[in-house]
């Protein structure tokens, strides 16, 4: 767990400072695509994963 919770913040800082906010303007669709599909379905399989 911890070296989830630091590979999140080292990938959040690290990517994060790098986005241009014009161009996330344009291309809002594919970020909020991914978290559409990536969340639920991340939630469903560790949810899974602790229930076994």
């Amino acid at each position: 767990m911890p070296a989830e919770i630091t590979l999140i913040l080292v990938l959040f800082f690290s990517d994060a400072s790098h986005v241009r906010f014009a161009q996330l303007r344009l291309a809002w669709h594919i970020p909020l695509a991914l978290l559409q599909i990536g969340m639920p379905a991340t939630i469903a399989l560790r949810t899974r994963r602790s229930t076994f």
